[in-house]
C-alpha cells in the first residue's frame, strides 16, 4: 500500500488519534458516572484493534491485514467517544455543542466495522483474497457497506434508537434511502457466508506457516464464541449488573491477539500445543464441573427424601471436593490420550511406537537387529529425508595376559527415504 518508511509513522500516528479519543471518552463517561467494569473491559479490548493494526503495518507495511485493523479502531474509537459524550450531556442535563455531529459520527461509521470484519475474512494472513476471482467479493463487500454507511449518513429523521434527528437528512430522498439499508442488509448476509467459504478454502489449501497462521485465526475465534457463550450461560439475563459484559469483552479481544500473533508469525508453532491443551482442560473442567455438580444435586435430591431437609451437610461437599481431587489425575490423563488418539493420530502413534522401543531395549542384544530398529522407530516417527546411524569404534582394550589390542567399527548407514 505505502513504501515502508512512512506506513510505520502514519499508523502510529492513527494509532495515537485513536488514543486521544479513548481517553477524552473515558473522561466522559467518568465525568457522567458512567464507567464501570464493563465499559472499562470493552475499552481495552477494543484498543487492541488499532494496536494490533500498527504493529503490522510496522513489520508488514504491505499486508492489508494491519490497515483492516486500524479501520475497526477508527470505528470503535468514534464510537466510544460518542457514547461518552453523550452520557455526559445526559448526566449534566444541558445541551453540549456539537452534540448532534458527534451522534451523526457514531452511527455512521459503527456499521462499517461488519464490513471490515467480513473483509478480514476475505483476507487474511496474507492480505490478498485467495484468488483473482474472489477480489470481485471484496468489492461488493466495500460497496454495500458504503451505500448503507451513506444511506444512514443522509436518511432524514431520528437516529435509531435515539432521540437525536439527523443533523444531514435530506428529506427528498427520504424514501430511496430508507430502501438502501434494507436491500444492503439483505445481500451482506450471502456476502458473509461467502466470507466464511473463503476463509475455509484458505485453511483447507494452506500449508506450512500459512496453515499455522490460519489456526491461530481460528483458535482466537472459537475463544471468542466460548467466551460469549459462557457469558450468555452465566448471566443470561442480566445486562445491567456488573460485569455482565466482561465475556464479550474478552471475545473481543481474543480475535485481535490471534490475528496479531499469526501475521507477526511470533512462535506460530506453538498453536498445536495450545489447541490440544486448551481441548484437555476445558473437556477437563466440564467433566469434573458436571461430576461435581451432579453429585452435590443427587446428595440433596436423596437427603430431602430421606429427611425432608435442604441443606446439604458439610461432609458431602468435604467428600464430593475428595472426589474431585482424586479423579483430576487420571481423568486429565485419559482425557489426553483420547484428544492425542483423535485429533492427533501421528503423535499418538509416536507415542506408541517409541513406548515399544523402550520395552525392546530391555531384550535386545543383537547390536544388528537393534541399530536397524532404532532407523525404522527414527523413520516411523520423525519422518526424515534420509537418516544414518554411526556407532563409533570401542576404545583400544589391552588384555593383561597377552597384551593384545583389539578394535572394532561397525557402521550402517541407512538409504536415502523420501517422506
Amino acid at each position: 500500500m505505502m513504501t515502508r518508511r512512512p506506513a510505520p509513522y502514519l499508523a502510529w500516528g492513527l494509532w495515537v488519534v485513536l488514543a486521544a479519543l479513548g481517553g477524552l471518552g473515558t473522561a466522559l463517561f467518568f465525568g457522567a458516572s458512567r464507567f464501570d467494569v464493563d465499559t472499562a473491559a470493552l475499552m481495552l479490548a477494543f484498543a487492541l484493534f488499532p494496536t494490533v493494526g500498527a504493529l503490522i503495518v510496522s513489520n508488514r507495511p504491505g499486508n492489508v491485514t494491519g490497515w483492516i485493523f486500524l479501520f475497526i479502531g477508527i470505528g470503535t474509537a468514534i464510537t466510544y467517544f460518542s457514547a461518552g459524550y453523550l452520557a455526559y450531556e445526559t448526566f449534566a442535563q444541558r445541551h453540549l455543542p456539537g452534540a448532534a455531529i458527534v451522534d451523526w459520527m457514531g452511527n455512521l461509521v459503527w456499521p462499517l466495522n461488519i464490513g471490515f470484519g467480513l473483509l478480514l475474512l476475505q483476507v487474511f494472513p496474507t492480505g490478498r483474497p485467495l484468488s483473482p476471482r474472489w477480489r470481485s467479493l471484496a468489492w461488493i463487500t466495500v460497496v454495500l457497506l458504503a451505500a448503507d454507511a451513506l444511506a444512514s449518513g443522509f436518511m432524514p429523521g431520528q437516529f435509531s434508537g435515539e432521540t437525536t434527528i439527523n443533523p444531514f437528512g435530506i428529506d427528498a430522498l427520504g424514501p430511496l434511502l430508507n430502501l438502501v439499508p434494507v436491500g444492503a442488509q439483505i445481500l451482506i448476509i450471502p456476502v458473509g457466508l461467502l466470507s466464511v467459504l473463503s476463509a475455509i478454502l484458505r485453511f483447507w489449501r494452506s500449508r506450512g506457516d500459512q496453515r499455522q497462521q490460519m489456526k491461530w485465526f481460528a483458535y482466537g475465534a472459537a475463544v471468542g464464541v466460548i467466551c460469549i457463550a459462557v457469558n450468555v450461560v452465566v448471566i443470561p439475563n442480566s445486562s445491567s449488573s456488573p460485569g455482565s459484559s466482561v465475556g464479550f469483552a474478552a471475545a473481543f479481544a481474543a480475535l485481535p491477539i490471534g490475528a496479531g500473533v499469526a501475521v507477526l508469525r511470533y512462535r506460530l508453532y506453538d498453536i498445536d500445543v495450545l489447541i490440544n491443551r486448551t481441548l484437555v482442560y476445558a473437556t477437563l473442567t466440564a467433566t469434573l464441573a458436571g461430576v461435581y455438580f451432579g453429585t452435590v444435586f443427587a446428595a440433596e435430591a436423596i437427603l430431602r427424601l430421606a429427611t425432608g431437609r435442604r441443606d446439604l451437610p458439610a461432609v458431602v461437599i468435604v467428600a464430593t471436593t475428595l472426589v474431585i481431587a482424586a479423579l483430576f489425575t487420571p481423568l486429565r490423563r485419559r482425557i489426553q490420550a483420547i484428544i492425542d488418539q483423535r485429533f492427533y493420530r501421528r503423535k499418538y502413534d509416536a507415542a506408541r511406537t517409541l513406548t515399544s522401543f523402550g520395552q525392546t531395549l530391555r531384550t535386545e542384544t543383537d547390536l544388528t537387529q537393534l541399530s536397524a530398529h532404532l532407523l525404522d522407530v527414527v523413520e516411523e516417527t520423525m519422518r526424515p529425508a534420509y537418516a544414518s546411524l554411526w556407532l563409533l569404534p570401542p576404545r583400544r582394550v589391552v588384555d593383561a595376559t597377552t597384551s593384545a589390542t583389539r578394535a572394532a567399527t561397525a557402521r550402517r548407514v541407512m538409504t536415502v527415504r523420501e517422506p
